[in-house]
């Protein structure tokens, strides 16, 4: 493999993790039914979910639920999933209810098209480079024999 490809590669698999979302930040009264959210837990609001959990929880990344939300609470659905793996809640879905005063920062999940369009543009250039690397041999010709040499003997 060349040196190329392996840095195409590396970067293919470092890319997607940060790529096609980003994250806005928004008024805790501001997301509506529907958004996905990131909320950000003031120290006692986590300790309360850590006790429901058995795990220290900083940050939560959920949807706000259809309905009319509640003035002085933030509702959002959250899977505890493979993070809080062993604990009772284990995979499931719940709906949780944040004070508002328990609320650091709160920021919306947005579509971001220019990580979008750099993960495209690094997919089609891997795909690129991979496809022309197949085939070729050390010397940079393309598989088979050197082009000046001799056919194969025959035995009849």
């Amino acid at each position: 493999m060349s040196r190329t490809f392996l840095l195409f590669l590396i970067l293919l698999i470092s890319l997607p993790p940060a790529a096609c979302v980003s994250y806005i930040p928004v008024e805790p009264d501001a997301p509506v039914p529907g958004d996905e959210v990131r909320v950000y837990l003031a120290p006692e609001e986590g300790e309360r979910l850590s006790q429901r959990t058995g795990r220290r929880v900083e940050t939560l990344d959920g949807r706000i639920p259809a309905g009319a939300p509640l003035a002085d609470s933030l509702r959002m659905m959250v899977t505890w999933g493979p993070a809080w793996a062993g604990t009772p809640m284990e995979g499931r879905r719940d709906e949780v209810s944040l004070s508002r005063s328990g609320i650091l920062a709160v920021e919306r999940k947005e579509v971001s098209r220019a990580r979008t369009a750099v993960l495209g543009v690094a997919l089609v250039a891997t795909a690129v480079i991979l496809f022309r690397s197949i085939g070729k041999d050390g010397d940079g010709q393309s598989g088979g024999l050197p082009p000046d040499a001799p056919p194969p003997p025959v035995d009849l």
